[in-house]
């Protein structure tokens, strides 16, 4: 063999370029081999045994020294066989089959991830195309891996919890996981994302650099079956048992309805109570979806029916009020077919008389200004930029307008009134912008400065009564008549359109609330806030109290399957009022006599006695309406300290002093429950809601809005009980 052939050669094997190739003329004159031991083969034997010695997954199992292959006066020297590692990404989602039903095979590769099989040569661009198509988004996972890292060590660290890659760990035992599951969990649902977030590759990331230990996230399937459905139903035992701790003197719904971004509807339910501490209490009971039109017979079957959710809840024997929005169907659905009684939310109330006012032809046109112009400042970078260079160059606090939004209660008034606020800022940049047209004019910007002063009492009022910790039936008697004042009272200098707008909407709001049943709850609901009792409290009015007390308290005393003469109401400190039955087939005394001697009681007189002893008392009342009466004769009588303090509590008040008035604490928890609005309901919801789909809606609103109610310590169900499935989320 000739020194150019036996080059070849050596090219060809890949020992050109070994640092240890010398030719075996330089070694050796007689071609004698270097190490005799070896065998002389062939280039193709050894080409042969390099095949040979790689196993089935393409692995070097060889550990020969040295292979000699010798010519006729050249010899050359064959390194180590040393593996190769795999350079193309695809082998970081697949691996060589050995075996298939027992049977070896060569050419056989399967899929880490779906576990597909493909046939497999020499060429990877089949299952290149596989990943990339099957796979983008493990795909991205192993673009991210850390400098330095395999494609392997990458997949690996990024875990990405199938059943291909690796099982579900096993829970027995492990509370320490449990507890990182529910906490997982909880982050879901308050942060009002889909299940699926759990499987995002970048907090896999996060939770990997953080970790360092065998935690790996749960698939979103594990956390959902095995976390979040025992968690609901727990859950859901927790606010059922304190349902039916509530006492039957009343509660309060609130329902709206709302639509998702793919167009499903649902119709949210919250419950109103006050408990034995006197503490407002509020639960979400769910959002129903709407598969039939929206009408009130279909409303009130969902709400009041056999299958409906208040029988869910157990809550069909308790008395009831509803407060929803204005509309007709609404109404027609509580009053006429439940024959419940129903509030409309004062907030939607008072958004329907601004509107009216807006009815104006000269305000309709400020505002139609308004709107023209903040569109504009809005989609346009130009203008915007010009905007907050020009609040800083007049030293402004840098200001974004706001956009009208039809559905938003006050949109109108929070747009103008920022336009108001950056006024010369926004001049600068129109004529910057040379949008002249858009500009608007001195008695424009005039009218606007008056219509905030008109409006602002509105957003205060409707951001007073949407609170949900503090009793808000309270306040819509005081506060109508304080609007009422407003809207009569005539400025000094006050535009002929803003006067004709305060006209209309004085006339809308005087149609509002004209039910005799409505103004009857209004006007209990005024009184029972010591604040106002006395501005409240007529003749006429004290009846209204009076014949309701009996009402309810009549009521109670039948559910309660009382069978005895008189209910006696132990009272702290041991006084005592004894309420004498008012039903004639239990009563076998005559009719009590109408003579009251509190009416010739003084003010002082009756201040005393309140707190006289108990072993003096000698109750003079012969009747439940005696007795009612005389406690709303010393209710009103009583003296109520900081009532001009911003952080008085009604609720504590009536907590404090519910041994000197029973009975009108009873009425406390029936009426003070009520809320002025249906907002509520409406909180229930956002936008986020819009990426969940229907069959995780439920259970996720449900949670999120029940959050404070959810068990430290709920199930967590072992993934050995649980069958394998996909869920979309």
């Amino acid at each position: 063999m000739s020194w150019d052939n036996d080059c070849e050669m050596a090219d060809s094997v890949g020992l050109s370029d070994d640092p240890d190739y010398v030719p075996s003329s330089e070694k050796d004159e007689n071609c004698e081999p270097l190490y005799p031991d070896s065998p002389l083969v062939s280039r193709r034997q050894c080409v042969k045994a390099r095949q040979k010695h790689r196993d089935g997954q393409g692995n070097v199992i060889c550990d020969a020294t040295r292979i000699l292959i010798q010519g006729n006066k050249k010899e050359i020297k064959y390194p180590a066989i040393k593996s190769r590692d795999k350079t193309s990404f695809v082998w970081s989602f697949f691996k060589k089959l050995l075996t298939v039903d027992g049977v070896e095979v060569k050419d056989r590769v399967v899929c880490n991830i779906c576990g597909d099989d493909f046939k497999y040569q020499t060429s990877t661009s089949g299952m290149a195309y596989h990943v990339k198509s099957k796979h983008r988004w493990e795909l991205k996972n192993h673009k991210l891996a850390a400098p330095g890292q395999t494609a392997r060590q990458s997949i690996k660290g990024k875990s990405l919890m199938t059943k291909h890659t690796r099982t579900q760990p096993k829970l027995s035992k492990k509370s320490a996981t449990w507890k990182t599951y529910r906490l997982l969990a909880r982050f879901v649902i308050t942060s009002y994302s889909p299940i699926s977030v759990v499987e995002n590759p970048q907090l896999q990331e996060f939770v990997d650099a953080i970790s360092e230990t065998k935690y790996y996230l749960p698939t979103s399937q594990y956390i959902k079956n095995n976390v979040m459905l025992p968690m609901a139903e727990e859950t859901e035992n927790v606010i059922k048992a304190m349902l039916f701790k509530v006492e039957a003197f009343g509660i309060s719904i609130t329902a709206d309805g709302w639509q998702s971004g793919p167009g499903d509807s649902y119709e949210n339910v919250t419950v109103h109570w006050v408990d034995d501490s006197y503490e407002l209490k509020m639960c979400f009971l769910g959002a129903i979806p709407i598969h039939k039109r929206h009408t009130a017979e279909d409303i009130c079957e969902m709400i009041e029916g056999k299958d409906g959710i208040l029988a869910k809840w157990g809550l069909m024997g308790k008395p009831r009020v509803y407060v929803t929005d204005n509309e007709c169907n609404l109404k027609k659905g509580w009053i006429d077919l439940s024959g419940k009684e129903w509030l409309e939310c004062f907030a939607h109330t008072l958004h329907l008389t601004v509107v009216a006012g807006f009815s104006v032809d000269r305000i309709s046109k400020v505002i139609s200004v308004a709107k023209s112009l903040v569109e504009f400042i809005h989609t346009s970078s130009v203008a915007r930029n010009l905007l907050k260079m020009y609040e800083r160059q007049l030293g402004l606090k840098e200001l974004t307008v706001i956009m009208h939004c039809i559905t938003r209660w006050n949109s109108v008034l929070h747009m103008i009134e920022r336009l108001c606020m950056i006024q010369n800022a926004v001049v600068l940049t129109l004529t910057d912008c040379k949008r002249q047209d858009l500009m608007p004019s001195i008695d424009d910007w005039k009218l606007m400065g008056e219509m905030v002063d008109v409006l602002k009492l509105f957003d205060t009022t409707t951001e007073l009564i949407s609170g949900e910790k503090y009793p808000t039936i309270v306040y819509i008697k005081p506060l109508i008549g304080k609007i009422t004042t407003h809207l009569t009272k005539v400025e000094f200098n006050e535009s002929a359109s803003i006067t004709q707008m305060k006209s209309k909407m004085l006339k809308d709001l005087e149609t509002r609330y004209t039910d005799a049943r409505i103004k009857e709850m209004l006007i209990i609901g005024a009184i029972l806030d010591p604040r106002n009792k006395n501005y409240f409290m007529t003749s006429t009015n004290k009846n209204i109290l009076i014949k309701k007390a009996i009402h309810v308290i009549q009521s109670k005393n039948a559910n309660d399957n009382v069978n005895t003469q008189a209910e006696v109401i132990h009272c702290a400190e041991g006084q005592q009022y004894e309420l004498l039955s008012r039903f004639s087939d239990l009563s076998g005394l005559p009719e009590p006599s109408t003579s009251s001697t509190t009416s010739t009681l003084t003010s002082t007189d009756l201040m005393v006695s309140l707190f006289e002893d108990p072993d003096s008392v000698n109750p003079s009342r012969e009747s439940l309406e005696e007795e009612i009466e005389y406690e709303v004769k010393a209710y009103l009588k009583y003296k109520v300290n900081g009532v001009k303090d911003k952080l008085f509590n009604v609720l504590k008040w009536w907590k404090d002093n519910s041994v000197m008035f029973p009975n009108l604490s009873i009425l406390v928890k029936q009426y003070l429950c009520v809320p002025a609005t249906s907002t509520s309901s409406e909180r229930c919801f956002t936008k986020s809601r819009n990426r969940l789909l229907p069959e995780n809606v439920e259970m996720l609103t449900f949670l999120q809005n029940n959050f404070k109610y959810i068990p430290p310590e709920t199930t967590v169900k072992d993934i050995d009980n649980e069958s394998e499935g996909e869920v979309s989320v």
